[in-house]
């Protein structure tokens, strides 16, 4: 016999006990019994593995992202002088990469700010020139 079967058995079985109590018991029984309680950090966990897929990227996602930010560096003879300015006349070769996108609060929103990036390489090092605007 399984304990809910036994356990009606039980509660049918009182003496002494009117029908209408032995038929409360056995609602009270078959209301606990089902319920289930779980401990809030086991509900949040099981709630974070329904909905952690969700949030990251597919793999394609991902490939396409990254096609989107790719740049190439412009090979020079000479190298710019490094003065932290962007005014010698080599970075006026370099590709100008100002697509920059928000990765917070918005990802994927135009950028706030305008940003210009500029890549240059020699046979000895590789220059970037970054005009960050106001």
């Amino acid at each position: 016999m399984t304990p809910k079967c036994a356990a009606r058995h039980l509660l049918s079985q009182q003496t002494g006990a009117s029908p209408a109590s032995r038929l409360a018991s056995r609602l009270a029984f078959r209301l606990t019994s089902r319920r289930i309680v779980l401990p809030w950090t086991l509900r949040a966990l099981a709630g974070l593995a329904v909905f952690l897929p969700l949030l990251t990227p597919s793999p394609v996602e991902a490939q396409e992202s990254q096609r989107l930010h790719q740049v190439e560096a412009v090979r020079v003879q000479v190298g710019p002088t490094v003065d932290g300015r962007l005014d010698d006349a080599v970075w006026s070769e370099a590709r100008v990469i100002d697509a920059f996108v928000q990765q917070e609060p918005m990802e994927g929103a135009a950028a706030t700010e305008r940003t210009e990036v500029r890549i240059l390489y020699d046979d000895e090092r590789i220059y970037f020139g970054i005009h960050a605007f106001d």
